[in-house]
Protein backbone atom coordinates (compact mmCIF):
# COMPACT_ATOMS: atom_id res chain seq x y z
CA UNK A 1 0.00 0.00 0.00
CA UNK A 2 1.36 3.65 -0.68
CA UNK A 3 1.22 5.76 2.20
CA UNK A 4 -0.60 9.14 1.70
CA UNK A 5 -0.86 12.40 3.07
CA UNK A 6 -4.90 13.49 3.61
CA UNK A 7 -5.57 17.48 4.36
CA UNK A 8 -9.14 17.87 5.20
CA UNK A 9 -10.44 21.04 4.40
CA UNK A 10 -13.98 22.20 5.85
CA UNK A 11 -15.73 25.50 5.09
CA UNK A 12 -13.97 27.05 8.04
CA UNK A 13 -10.40 26.31 9.56
CA UNK A 14 -8.56 24.48 10.92
CA UNK A 15 -6.80 22.60 8.07
CA UNK A 16 -6.26 19.07 8.98
CA UNK A 17 -3.02 17.00 7.96
CA UNK A 18 -3.57 13.59 8.83
CA UNK A 19 -4.05 14.09 12.32
CA UNK A 20 -2.17 17.27 13.16
CA UNK A 21 -4.23 20.78 13.24
CA UNK A 22 -2.80 23.89 11.23
CA UNK A 23 -3.97 27.28 10.21
CA UNK A 24 -3.34 28.37 6.92
CA UNK A 25 -0.82 30.59 7.84
CA UNK A 26 1.28 27.97 9.69
CA UNK A 27 0.81 25.35 7.44
CA UNK A 28 2.61 27.69 4.69
CA UNK A 29 5.84 27.83 7.39
CA UNK A 30 5.61 24.35 8.25
CA UNK A 31 5.45 22.76 5.24
CA UNK A 32 8.89 22.99 3.51
CA UNK A 33 10.61 22.62 7.32
CA UNK A 34 9.38 19.27 8.45
CA UNK A 35 11.53 16.18 8.32
CA UNK A 36 8.80 13.67 8.41
CA UNK A 37 7.18 15.55 5.14
CA UNK A 38 10.50 15.18 2.98
CA UNK A 39 9.52 12.40 1.26
CA UNK A 40 7.22 14.26 -1.72
CA UNK A 41 6.72 11.40 -3.92
CA UNK A 42 3.32 10.29 -1.22
CA UNK A 43 0.52 11.55 -2.57
CA UNK A 44 -1.24 14.65 -1.18
CA UNK A 45 -5.20 13.91 -1.37
CA UNK A 46 -6.57 17.07 -0.90
CA UNK A 47 -10.38 15.90 0.88
CA UNK A 48 -12.98 18.81 1.57
CA UNK A 49 -16.68 19.32 1.79
CA UNK A 50 -18.33 21.16 -1.17
CA UNK A 51 -18.65 24.27 0.76
CA UNK A 52 -14.92 24.98 0.57
CA UNK A 53 -14.92 27.70 -1.72
CA UNK A 54 -13.09 26.96 -4.96
CA UNK A 55 -10.31 29.77 -4.85
CA UNK A 56 -9.24 27.94 -1.21
CA UNK A 57 -8.89 24.82 -3.18
CA UNK A 58 -6.68 26.44 -5.80
CA UNK A 59 -4.74 27.76 -3.10
CA UNK A 60 -3.82 24.48 -1.51
CA UNK A 61 -2.76 22.66 -4.54
CA UNK A 62 -0.82 25.70 -5.26
CA UNK A 63 0.93 25.41 -2.15
CA UNK A 64 1.81 21.73 -1.86
CA UNK A 65 2.77 21.64 -5.61
CA UNK A 66 5.15 24.74 -4.99
CA UNK A 67 6.60 22.42 -1.87
CA UNK A 68 7.54 19.78 -4.04
CA UNK A 69 4.83 17.59 -4.22
CA UNK A 70 4.26 16.51 -7.65
CA UNK A 71 1.35 14.37 -7.02
CA UNK A 72 -1.88 16.27 -5.57
CA UNK A 73 -5.09 14.81 -5.45
CA UNK A 74 -8.96 15.60 -4.69
CA UNK A 75 -11.70 14.01 -3.01
CA UNK A 76 -15.35 15.56 -2.26
CA UNK A 77 -16.93 14.30 0.82
CA UNK A 78 -21.04 15.22 1.70
CA UNK A 79 -22.32 17.44 3.42
CA UNK A 80 -23.88 13.95 5.37
CA UNK A 81 -20.46 12.41 6.15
Amino acid sequence: TTEIYTLSLHDALPIFLDEEVFSLESLKLQLPLRAEWKNRDRPVYLQMDERVPYGFLIEMMILFKNAGFPRVGLVFRNQED
